[in-house]
């Protein structure tokens, strides 16, 4: 009796583990009960529940959103055997996620060589979502030059950043998958197609929020670009305060 306990407390827990790793943690009981309706609604009428979409969907303002995409990330699917391209990437991708935690930055999910997050969702949002998704881009591309310099690649990190309104909630009703959608979202995507290998490319939005201090080089993107143009907004290339003193300090 007492191991039937332990053994279903920890299949419990596997289950709680699985879900918060896909879902975040405020939405996890909303999935739940939708599940449960569901079941319940097919049990009686032998067809899944009629959740209105909305009811797994939420509004956030002031919300930072980074994208990233590993560049030369087709020479490096050519260049490795399957098993050492795995290990690559589960590495990568793996070191993202626990600095991805450490700053309070939720991530989306990841799409072949694209890794996407937000910052500033509840229930736990860092002091400064906007820093807090700035500081994860630098350190993406630190973990990557580590990554290539002990794997003899030549992938580097094009990260775009931008702030604003998304919504973000679960869809599908057996899969369930969670996302975020807006025009914000989309800025942000854009960002990182018109940003710099080993730079954070961030909106004007998102610097006006930054109180540290970080190197920050103006670009032409946003008088060059229509759909920042359009928005208003002028883009900015950052790299961390320290580098360029390093940098002075070899050259002197």
């Amino acid at each position: 009796m007492a191991w039937a306990y332990i053994s279903l407390k920890h299949e419990k827990q596997q289950e709680e583990q699985l879900m918060s790793s896909i879902i975040p943690a405020p939405l996890i009981n909303k999935v739940k009960q939708h599940y449960l309706r569901s079941q319940e609604n097919y049990k009686k009428f032998g067809k899944l529940g009629n959740d209105k979409p909305e009811d797994l969907l939420e509004v956030h303002e002031g919300v930072t959103i980074l994208f990233a995409d590993i560049v030369n990330y087709t020479v490096m699917t050519k260049k490795l055997n399957i098993n050492a391209l795995l290990e690559t990437l589960n590495e990568l991708f793996g070191r993202f996620d626990d600095a991805s935690d450490r700053l309070k930055v939720i991530r989306i999910k990841f799409l072949g060589d694209c890794y996407y997050c937000v910052s500033g969702l509840p229930p736990e949002p860092p002091p400064n979502p906007a820093e807090a998704c700035v500081d994860l881009g630098l350190k993406m591309i630190k973990i990557i030059a580590d990554v290539r310099e002990k794997n003899n690649l030549t992938i580097d990190m094009r990260i775009g950043i931008h702030t604003g309104k998304i919504i973000s909630g679960i869809i599908g009703k057996v899969k369930y998958q969670f996302d975020v959608w807006s025009k914000d979202v989309d800025i942000a995507n854009k960002m990182e197609s018109e940003g710099l290998a080993g730079k954070v490319h961030i909106t004007s939005r998102t610097k006006a929020l930054l109180n540290k201090a970080y190197d920050i080089t103006p670009t032409d993107k946003g008088n060059t670009v229509p759909q920042f143009k359009d928005q208003g907004l002028q883009t900015y290339l950052v790299t961390p305060k320290s580098e360029k003193r390093q940098k002075k300090k070899m050259v002197a």
